[in-house]
């Protein structure tokens, strides 16, 4: 009798700590739950406004640096994709991608991002689903390191300009996907 009467004991206790363990489990799953969830929501909330992309008439609007002349802004020309990653700043801009000394895209990267943003996206091959499809078009592992770049930072609301001159100046270019809008506005001087 006293041999079962221990046996109950210790099985009682032993069912007391499986509880205990299993409701600090539930606790702390409730807890993390409660600390997940409002940051998943924000997540959600970056990722829609990640999403919008803004057009022409609203870079327009935004008349931040506009006091700023051409020359108050970083460009350069020519210059390694792969050391440019580092040295291109996190403001708004144009560019131009050479291939073996020859033109193969001129483009803007108007988001607050900006030029080393995009130049980035070009060097990680992580710039467009083409390239994730493995229908790469312009910058691939095997010419990476061979393509130069020219930029010059602007403000936001004159990325558009500068585009258009730069097709004006050296063409579509061959990775090109679309020419950019027709622009009359000629109050930003092309540095590059």
């Amino acid at each position: 009798m006293t041999y079962n009467n221990n046996f109950r004991g210790e099985l009682s206790q032993s069912n007391l700590q499986v509880t205990d363990t299993v409701e600090s489990i539930a606790n702390l799953i409730t807890k993390c739950v409660n600390v997940i969830t409002p940051l998943m929501s924000g997540v959600s909330s970056l990722q829609s406004q990640k999403r919008h992309r803004k057009t022409d008439s609203e870079f327009n609007q935004d008349k931040t640096d506009t006091e700023k002349k051409p020359t108050d802004f970083q460009y350069r020309k020519q210059i390694p994709l792969s050391t440019a990653i580092y040295m291109a700043e996190n403001t708004p801009g144009v560019y131009v991608l050479y291939l073996d000394g020859r033109v193969m895209k001129c483009g803007r990267a108007a988001y607050h991002e900006g030029v080393s943003w995009r130049l980035r996206q070009y060097y990680n091959l992580n710039y467009d689903n083409q390239i994730r499809n493995n229908n790469s078009w312009s910058v691939t592992a095997e010419n990476r390191d061979r393509i130069m770049v020219s930029w010059q930072c602007c403000p936001a609301s004159k990325c558009q300009q500068l585009e258009y001159k730069l097709f004006q100046k050296y063409g579509k270019g061959e990775w090109a996907q679309r020419a950019p809008a027709n622009c009359d506005a000629d109050d930003w001087d092309l540095l590059i």
